[in-house]
């Protein structure tokens, strides 16, 4: 009788550590949460850069634009600054001029 219970207790050990690892496989490798930047931070066209910026953050490109706001391309692999665009403040530092965020920088 004791060995039964025994082997049962080692069973039900063995099915949660087996369920165990094999969530942490599906988190990981199906599930596993992308990497964006926030604010302030910034993305980038390299191997292991972050490609996107955090939801309600938009990129601003450090592009050039002349006065009538014409797109210049970047060179490649320039990234841009993440900002919150929209919300009245023009973020100098996080590249919104009236060319990337009209919205905050009049």
């Amino acid at each position: 009788m004791k060995n039964k219970a025994s082997a049962v207790i080692i069973v039900i050990i063995v099915v949660i550590v087996l369920a165990i690892v094999a969530g942490g496989i599906w988190y990981f490798v199906f599930k596993k949460p992308e990497k964006c930047a926030r604010e302030g931070e910034k993305t980038g066209t390299c191997v292991g850069c972050i490609q996107k910026c955090c939801k309600g953050l938009e990129e601003m490109n450090l592009q050039a634009y002349n006065d009538e706001c014409v797109w210049v391309p970047p060179p490649p692999g320039f990234g841009a600054t993440c900002s919150n665009c929209g919300n009245g403040i023009c973020d100098i530092q996080n590249n919104e001029n009236k060319c990337t965020c009209p919205e905050d920088c009049k």
